[in-house]
């Protein structure tokens, strides 16, 4: 009987084999701790909107993708739309939008500095800081605070339901992508605010933890393409 190449090779080594199984899976849980973990837990509590948060992430980077080849080939993205509204409004309204989106990445940056500053910390790998910590973090601030915030204010005013989240979606995800990169020409900017609205829909029609899920299965994608570029 013959034994595929993979168990053959663990029986015939023995403790050795078993050994280096051990250790080849331990390499593989550390190196991607933050998504397992968020896929994991959130699978465990909330198996619905974790579904939904991972397919939502699959749409996601496939938005990204598109958006971006309709740039390069067309000059056209969303993006240029926020850029021409902001630059119609009045001086002290743009200078209100960049002090907000400094004060709101302010959080998040001073987590990623005290990552990199910080020896006890050395154990915060690359996977649980932008799988984990990150998405969990960001999304609370923008989607939570922000985006739930704003939608229940212009409610308040009298703005009807759907104008209101269509508004905080794209007011929230707007200062999402400048927390991340001022520019609105730039593709840092213009890939995180496509990612963004995915976060923010998410939150929307799913809730927070298919957000969250989203936001860290997302993360994975980009940390891949990253890695497999040549």
């Amino acid at each position: 009987m013959g034994w595929p190449n993979d168990l053959g090779l663990l029986l015939y080594n023995g403790a050795k084999g078993l050994a280096y199984y051990s250790s080849q899976a331990s390499r593989l849980f550390v190196s991607n701790a933050g998504i397992i973990v968020t896929v994991a837990v959130g699978g465990y509590l909330f198996p619905k909107q974790t579904m939904q948060g991972v397919g939502g992430a699959v749409a996601i980077r496939g938005a990204t993708w598109l958006t971006k080849k309709v740039d390069e080939k067309y000059k056209v993205h969303v993006a240029d739309l926020f850029d021409r509204f902001l630059m119609a409004l009045p001086t002290s309204v743009t200078s209100g939008y960049v002090h907000a989106s400094l004060a709101l990445a302010k959080p998040q940056a001073a987590v990623s500095t005290a990552r990199a500053n910080n020896p006890q910390l050395l154990w915060v790998n690359e996977s649980i800081a932008t799988e984990l910590m990150s998405p969990m973090l960001e999304e609370t601030i923008y989607r939570v605070g922000l985006q739930e915030g704003l939608a229940l204010g212009l409610k308040a005013v009298g703005v009807p339901v759907s104008a209101a989240a269509f508004l905080s979606v794209a007011i929230a995800s707007s200062l999402f992508a400048a927390g991340h990169n001022l520019d609105q020409r730039h593709a840092v900017h213009r890939e995180i605010l496509i990612s963004g609205i995915g976060f923010g829909l998410m939150m929307y029609v799913h809730g927070l933890p298919a957000a969250v899920v989203a936001h860290a299965a997302n993360n994975a994608g980009v940390r891949l393409e990253r890695a497999l570029r040549p």
